[in-house]
C-alpha cells in the first residue's frame, strides 16, 4: 500500500519531465544532433579542458579516501573554510567554517532547511512555475507549499507574494536564478 499522497505526486510526470522524455524519444526517432534539448538544463557545452584535466589529475594523483572518501557530515572542512572567506570578503557577512553545511546538491539543502526550520502545518509560499520536487520536499516535512504565479517575465511579484502569505508562513523560497525559467 502506498501513501495516497505520495502516490499522487509521482503518478504523472511534471511539465519539464515530460519534455525530457519526450527529447529522448525524439533524438531516437531523428537524431540526438537534430533535438535541442532545453528541459533539464543539462550542459550542451563541453566541461571545460581545464576542468576534465584536474578531475583526471586528481583521480591518478590523489589518495583514493580523498577521491571516492566521504567527508565530514557537515562537508570538507578547507571547503566550507573557502566559502565562509567568500562571504566574508564579498558580502561582508561575518561567517565561520561552523556556519556552512555542505550538501550534494540543493536538494538535499532544502530538504535539511524544511524539517530543521520548519514545524508540521506551517507554510513556504514560492514562486510558480519551480522545481517540482518542492512540493515533495514540503510534504515530507509536513508543511504546505504555496506556490505564487510568477508575474510578467517570470519576475517576482512581490504583491502576489505577500497576498499569499499567511499567519502560517514561515519561509519564503525564492530561487535565483529560478528553475526552470532561468530568470
Amino acid at each position: 500500500m502506498f501513501r495516497k499522497e505520495t502516490f499522487e505526486l509521482g503518478s504523472e510526470c511534471s511539465a519539464i519531465r515530460g519534455l525530457f522524455e519526450y527529447a529522448n524519444r525524439r533524438k531516437t526517432e531523428i537524431g540526438k544532433d537534430n533535438v535541442f534539448d532545453f528541459s533539464l538544463g543539462n550542459p550542451s557545452a563541453p566541461t571545460p579542458a581545464a576542468v576534465d584535466a584536474e578531475a583526471v589529475r586528481l583521480i591518478r594523483l590523489a589518495p583514493a579516501e580523498n577521491v571516492h572518501g566521504y567527508t565530514s557530515a557537515a562537508g570538507d572542512l578547507g571547503a566550507r573554510k573557502a566559502v565562509a572567506e567568500c562571504y566574508r570578503t564579498e558580502y561582508g557577512i561575518p561567517m565561520s567554517e561552523e556556519d556552512v553545511f555542505m550538501t550534494c546538491g540543493a536538494s538535499a539543502s532544502l530538504i535539511i532547511a524544511f524539517t530543521a526550520l520548519l514545524e508540521r502545518g506551517e507554510e513556504i509560499v514560492t514562486v510558480a512555475p519551480c522545481f517540482p520536487e518542492y512540493g515533495v520536499f514540503a510534504m515530507g516535512a509536513g508543511v504546505k507549499l504555496t506556490a505564487v504565479s510568477a508575474g510578467e517575465g517570470f519576475h517576482l511579484d512581490v504583491n502576489a507574494i505577500e497576498r499569499a502569505m499567511t499567519e502560517k508562513t514561515r519561509a519564503v523560497l525564492i530561487n535565483s536564478p529560478n528553475n526552470p525559467t532561468g530568470v
